[in-house]
């Protein structure tokens, strides 16, 4: 069975809640990619970012290694 999507809100860690963006994905750590593809720039490795629940607020950081396409939770 597919897990439903749900709306995440994503920022990089160093910016405002005011500039998130709103991505659709199964989980935060798909949501925390969704957004370095979409959103980061093209000159940066890494980049760590924070993945919010839109339904729960609740909040996850993740490290985002943008060429390997992974996510690990902050340390």
């Amino acid at each position: 069975m597919a897990s439903a999507s749900h709306p995440y809100s994503v920022r990089a860690s160093n910016e405002s809640r005011d500039h998130g963006h709103t991505v659709e994905a199964d989980g935060f750590e798909a949501a925390a990619l969704a957004y370095a593809e979409s959103w980061s720039p093209s000159d940066t490795e890494e980049v760590s970012v924070i993945v919010r629940e839109r339904e729960t607020g609740r909040e996850q950081c993740f490290r985002v290694h943008i060429g390997a396409g992974e996510a690990e939770p902050c340390a």
